[in-house]
């Protein structure tokens, strides 16, 4: 559909821009990388990952936040799950950059993603 073709689009744009803002220019290995049933956002040389995830918070309602949520949930664990068994590296952290924040459903999904999931969480 058109809207999903569109938000496809601004999450590509989304994720350039993050893979080549100053804070993780250098140590960028790869944009898009294909891993077993998905990819990565941006891998970095040290094993890193970044998901990048535009959200319009002013948009979402609770159907659609948990939606959202649980997609983190299942990326968080491939990437993990990447990171452990075929980079040989548990210690890889992983970032989840938001392109903004709202005072409503941004703490909700800081907290989730920090204290339920572990991984660290920024906004550009």
């Amino acid at each position: 559909s058109k809207n999903e073709n569109w938000g496809r689009l601004k999450g590509a744009v989304f994720e350039a821009e993050v893979a080549v803002d100053s804070r993780y220019v250098d140590d960028v290995v790869e944009v898009r990388k294909k891993i077993p049933n998905g990819d990565i956002d941006i891998l970095f040389k040290n094993d890193d990952i970044i998901e990048a995830k535009n959200i319009d918070w002013s948009t979402i309602d609770r159907k659609e936040f948990n939606k959202h949520k649980s997609k983190l949930g299942g990326q968080i664990r491939k990437y993990k799950d990447y990171q452990i068994n075929t980079l040989n590296n548990p210690d890889a952290e992983i970032k989840v950059v938001f392109k903004n924040e709202d005072s409503y459903w941004y703490p909700e999904m800081k907290a989730f993603l920090e204290d339920d999931k572990g991984v660290l969480v920024e906004v550009l």
